[in-house]
């Protein structure tokens, strides 16, 4: 019988898969994990390979002995691997949807739909993948076709935009989770902007301010908020704000809190708080470093303040509440060093005068001193 020679390992490529097998993010575990599913209960990652290890036979018979699938229960095990990736998801099957014939099985027919939203989501179809998520849930169908509500701001405001030349399209998105407006970028298949009106949030303001536009950003769009005085207060300074922003100003899309390549719009005031004296023990800081910023349409305040290993930023328009988002780091040093990473690049484009920059760095990196 003649031996079979194996591949050689590489040690390089070894040592990159066993690093990537521990890596962790900000102190969050984000390694590479091949799991099944049986066991991939709260595990999340950004990218998660589905394999679906199901085939013919050699006579091409298709057994519908789809194991734990097919217990009671299967279509729940399925939910959990199918909610697994934050960002993307591929699925790798030697077979379609149509294979799987035994839809009186819960689990086996919630596969077979899954299989066909990720086939019709696969070739562009977004319609047809609505349709098939709507034989899921009753609900759904009725979320999917749900119309508009009359917006004047959102009309008046397309109509001008049209009018100046741009492909404005309304009520962009998915379920409940659209923008207002969206200007098609001039490749035509994407979008350049999403512009957010202070329209009725209803009960889902945190939604509305704080996760819609954050999650938006994450997949790349460039995002705007109008206010809907500004519009009526100043509506050319508004068409403004929104060609600078087409035009790629930085200054003219609102802040991520934590997001490092954001600035604030010039020109910037900085108003440092008072920052009480700590126990030697305890490294504590309860006043915030704060910046603010008017200019046309714009009035909004961004602040940060470390405590301990917890940065929390605060950031809204002026005169609001704001919203509050905070980090935990591994170390008050690291917090520290983050913050003020922050407060740079916050300061980065305005007039950060040498002795303003060094009160920054003391409040940051000395929390217990005087500023």
């Amino acid at each position: 019988m003649r031996s079979m020679r194996l591949p050689r390992r590489d040690p390089a490529f070894a040592a990159l898969i066993e690093a990537e097998y521990v890596r962790e993010d900000d102190g969050q575990v984000n390694g590479l994990f091949v799991k099944n599913l049986e066991n991939v209960q709260g595990d999340e990652r950004d990218i998660i390979l589905l394999s679906i290890c199901y085939a013919p036979d050699r006579a091409g018979r298709m057994a519908m002995n789809f194991r734990p699938i097919n217990q009671r229960g299967g279509e729940k095990r399925l939910n959990v691997i199918f909610s697994r990736a934050r960002h993307h998801m591929a699925i790798v099957s030697t077979i379609r949807a149509e294979a799987i014939t035994n839809t009186h099985n819960d689990g086996a027919r919630a596969l077979r739909t899954f299989l066909s939203f990720a086939e019709a989501q696969a070739r562009g179809d977004g319609p047809h993948g609505r349709a098939i998520l709507a034989t899921l849930n009753p609900e759904a169908q009725r979320v999917f076709s749900r119309a508009p509500a009359p917006d004047p701001l959102r009309d008046a405001l397309a109509a001008a935009l049209r009018a100046r030349g741009h492909v404005v399209q309304e009520y962009v998105g998915s379920a409940t989770f659209r923008c207002d407006l969206a200007i098609v970028a001039p490749d035509g298949r994407s979008h350049a902007l999403a512009i957010l009106l202070d329209g009725d949030a209803g009960d889902a303001i945190a939604d509305r301010y704080v996760f819609q536009p954050t999650i938006l950003r994450r997949f790349g769009w460039r995002v705007i908020d109008i206010p809907s005085h500004a519009w009526l207060r100043q509506p050319e300074a508004v068409i403004a704000q929104i060609e600078a922003a087409l035009r790629g100003d930085e200054n003219a899309v609102d802040d991520d809190p934590f997001e490092p390549g954001s600035a604030l719009p010039l020109p910037v005031i900085p108003v440092p708080s008072p920052v009480p004296e700590a126990p030697a023990a305890e490294t504590s800081v309860e006043g915030f470093t704060t910046f603010e910023f008017t200019q046309g349409s714009s009035d909004k305040f961004w602040k940060i303040a470390v405590n301990g290993t917890e940065v929390t930023v605060v950031y809204g328009r002026r005169g609001t509440k704001g919203s509050s988002v905070v980090k935990n780091y591994e170390t008050p040093e690291r917090a520290a060093r983050e913050a003020n990473k922050l407060t740079l690049e916050k300061t980065r484009k305005g007039v950060c005068r040498d002795l303003l920059r060094e009160v920054f760095c003391l409040m940051l990196f000395e929390p217990g001193r005087h500023g």
